[in-house]
């Protein structure tokens, strides 16, 4: 299984495709994230993508649905 980390600010971000995948390859379906900040977990959940995604742009999904978060 290729997992995806990237760090933005004081998050860390990682995802990967459920079933496996390949890094620089586009899937469709569920993705496990999980999204740190400071050390603290925001966001561990699945996200599941009806179109093809890279990694990449699952993370871009991943920070987006923690910072909804942190508005409630």
């Amino acid at each position: 299984m290729s997992e995806y980390t990237t760090i933005r600010g004081s998050r860390v971000i990682r995802v990967n495709k459920v079933g496996g995948g390949t890094l620089g390859h586009r899937y469709a379906g569920d993705w496990e994230v999980t999204v740190t900040d400071s050390g603290t977990v925001v966001l561990d959940d699945v996200i599941t993508t009806g179109t093809p995604k890279f990694y990449c742009e699952v993370a871009d999904l991943a920070e987006e649905f923690s910072d909804d978060l942190d508005e409630v």
